[in-house]
């Protein structure tokens, strides 16, 4: 059991230390400034050389789950700002995997200040990534 978890993981993360991290992005946004901010965030990961964008979530090692709403829905000043909250989670090299919590925040951006918001999220997913990238070798020395 323990040979068929860890060949495989094996496989997987033998890859040079330069190789991007895919990383699913999902956003629940109906505001539009949260919608643009999941785009940004999508765009500054494509940028990263450390990051690529997955298309699903199968295919991600990371996970980041962005929900975001309108504070000002009730106002007149509607559609300048979001309030955002956004989850990370890693899966676990089991041979069925599940999401490993990782970290959170939440913020506030407003429509003029979108792509710093965006590389703020950003420069934490990289984190979590640099983080998870370090486990892995740790985890697999330890199943030996």
């Amino acid at each position: 059991m323990l040979c068929r978890i860890a060949i495989p993981a094996l496989m997987f993360f033998t890859m040079p230390a330069f190789a991007q991290i895919k990383v699913h992005v999902s956003g629940t946004s109906d505001d539009p400034v949260g919608r643009f901010l999941v785009f940004a965030v999508k765009e500054e990961i494509r940028r990263s050389s450390s990051m690529s964008v997955a298309e699903s979530e199968k295919d991600s090692m990371v996970d980041l789950h962005l929900v975001s709403l309108d504070p000002d829905q009730a106002s007149s000043g509607q559609g300048i700002r979001t309030v955002y909250s956004v989850v990370w989670t890693a899966k676990t090299l089991h041979e069925k995997p599940v999401q490993m919590y990782l970290g959170n925040h939440m913020g506030v951006c407003s429509g003029r200040n979108i792509k710093e918001c965006a590389v703020s999220i950003t420069v934490e997913t990289d984190k979590w990534v640099s983080t998870v990238r370090r486990w892995v070798p740790d985890s697999i020395e330890k199943e030996k």
